[in-house]
């Protein structure tokens, strides 16, 4: 959560200022920005689907990788013009807030499988702190960092790939049994930890 708290704010904060920096029609952006939103809620009711059959792991790389993605492509819009740059955005836009949307839903679903269901509130709500200060580190960035929306989604889209990078590590025992090889980063993980505990043991007992 402390990751993805950037490109969502950079997103939320930014979007319409890059879409007013490029194009005129202040009535169309609204109309995209209330269009928007309606991605945001619906994609949360699809990635929760998703997530109830694939369990999480996989759908949060998935997220992250495309979110990520897009994060990078989207400056490249502005070097159209007319009703392309006017399609463009709104085709951008609303995936971005597609997968956005994602980190709200499969998040708790995440806390769940990996802590497990004793306390899932309270151990949600420790991992919901990370948004509180990935806000503030946001802010704090924005305020001493004056550059242009551009870099802040090129950032953005940087900060998706650390956090899969980070998310190929996460322990998903629940995945179904085709897909159980998306758990091999985390075996060997398990392993090394494992390895290094019977190292230290038998150096006790000699």
């Amino acid at each position: 959560m402390l990751l993805n708290c950037f490109p969502i704010s950079v997103l939320t904060s930014s979007l319409k200022i890059f879409g007013q920096t490029h194009i005129s029609d202040d009535r169309f952006l609204s109309t995209v920005t209330a269009v928007t939103s309606l991605f945001n809620c619906g994609g949360r009711v699809a990635w929760g689907a998703i997530v109830d059959h694939f369990s999480f792991k996989i759908p949060i790389c998935i997220q992250l990788c495309l979110w990520g993605v897009l994060l990078f492509t989207f400056p490249v819009i502005a070097y159209t013009t007319g009703i392309v740059i006017k399609i463009l955005y709104v085709i951008w836009a609303c995936a971005l807030f597609f997968f956005l949307s994602g980190v709200f839903s499969m998040m708790p679903a995440a806390t769940g499988s990996i802590f497990g269901p004793i306390n899932l509130a309270v151990n949600y709500g420790m991992v919901y702190l990370g948004f509180s200060f990935g806000s503030v580190l946001s802010l704090v960035v924005s305020i001493f960092w004056k550059v242009s929306p551009e870099i802040y989604f090129a950032v953005s889209g940087c900060v998706c790939l650390v956090t899969f990078a980070l998310a190929i590590w996460l322990d998903d025992r629940n995945l179904p049994g085709r897909l159980l090889f998306m758990n091999w980063f985390s075996k060997q993980c398990l392993s090394s930890r494992v390895s290094n505990q019977l190292t230290v043991d038998t150096c006790e007992d000699l």
